[in-house]
């Protein structure tokens, strides 16, 4: 039987790796073979290893904006909620303040009534005192008191005596 050695040099070129492909490695002692799910190179075995690196930082870095801002986005909605609640507060005291206006209004137009009836009242209360309170004139004759009133004024009895005046 004839044996025919083959290099890696003769064998077909294939475009692409897909899964379930191997890949033959060769360190000129022996070949072996390695399923491609399996291949993994390392930073120390490529050229943009810094690349790689720099991009870590920079990703750990807006990782860390990114926590950041979430934490401000929190903060800013519970805001947006009190906001809202402290607007319904005042939408609510705005039509409290208008009703109190509005009995505010009623109130000065009654005082203004109530000091106009007091004015009249005070002119009536004069009226009737000079009517009630005459002078009794020097020369009328006052007889003898027949007739008496009853009055209890702060726990003390009076009587009020009344005469005729002719």
């Amino acid at each position: 039987m004839s044996t025919t050695n083959i290099g890696i040099n003769q064998l077909p070129v294939m475009n692409e790796i897909v899964n379930g492909d191997y890949l033959i490695i060769d360190n000129g002692t022996e070949t072996r073979r390695l399923d491609f799910k399996d291949f993994i190179v390392g930073l120390e075995n490529v050229t943009f290893a810094s690349t790689i690196s720099s991009n870590s930082s920079d990703i750990s870095a807006l990782s860390a904006t990114v926590n950041t801002n979430t934490t401000n986005l929190n903060a800013l909605s519970a805001t947006s909620t009190n906001i809202s609640a402290l607007s319904a507060t005042v939408n609510t005291n705005t039509i409290n303040i208008s009703a109190l206006s509005a009995t505010a209004n009623v109130n000065v137009s009654n005082i203004n009534i109530l000091s106009a009836t007091a004015t009249t009242n005070t002119t009536n209360i004069s009226a009737l005192s000079s009517t009630l309170f005459v002078q009794v004139p020097v020369a009328a004759s006052i007889a003898a008191s027949t007739h008496y009133i009853k009055l209890r004024i702060n726990n003390s009895n009076y009587a009020l005596l009344l005469s005729s005046i002719n």
